[in-house]
């Protein structure tokens, strides 16, 4: 084979390998016949182990978002992992009647050491009764929220998944999809501008 086209063979293989690791997918749930979440709607960032400013740039692009299409938000970032902090979370969800959990995954360390997600989970809630203490998770499938907020139902659940982990260029992208993904299963309701689609069913 001459050389030429085995240069270019090698190059679109390598823009293949390039592609394939920066593929952004969101896969989700919503639960039936729940109407979209009412705003203003907070959003709860978990900053686990990601690296410094993950957190903050994942914050920024989604706020772009929300701006785009009109939606009023919130955004908190909780330090630490696992488990909703009481203090932060209560400030946080006060007089909101909706929520959006992103909780990453611990990641894989590069060859620098540096631990880029591999995904985050994503919880939407709404919020179904305000000023009681939190309570063990009871039949009906609501899951309380901490102390002095109330109960909350989980209206969707979700994971976005990066090819390669989250690296920083990939966050505008990742906070895009997952945007649309909402959009298109009616979680999220806008008056969309020209070109996006989403909204009550």
């Amino acid at each position: 084979m001459p050389r030429a086209p085995l240069l270019a063979v090698a190059a679109a293989l390598a823009a293949a390998l390039i592609l394939g690791c920066a593929t952004v997918s969101v896969e989700g749930h919503r639960r039936p016949n729940d109407p979209p979440l009412v705003e203003p709607i907070a959003f709860i960032i978990f900053k686990s182990s990601t690296p410094p400013g993950h957190s903050e740039a994942l914050r920024e692009s989604l706020a772009g978002e929300m701006a785009r299409l009109g939606i009023a938000s919130r955004f908190t970032l909780v330090p630490g992992s696992g488990v909703l902090k009481g203090a932060v979370v209560a400030e946080a969800l006060a007089a909101v009647p909706s929520f959006i959990i992103l909780a990453p995954s611990n990641g894989t360390p590069n060859i620098n050491g540096v631990r880029h997600p591999e995904y985050y989970d994503i919880h939407a809630y709404r919020i179904v009764e305000h000023q009681r203490a939190a309570e063990p998770e009871s039949s009906d499938g609501t899951t309380p929220l901490s102390e002095g907020r109330g109960r909350a139902d989980v209206i969707w659940r979700g994971r976005v998944y990066a090819g390669g982990g989250f690296k920083p260029d990939q966050l505008p992208t990742v906070a895009a999809r997952l945007v649309e993904k909402l959009l298109a299963d009616h979680v999220l309701w806008a008056v969309a501008p020209a070109g996006i689609t989403g909204g009550a069913p």
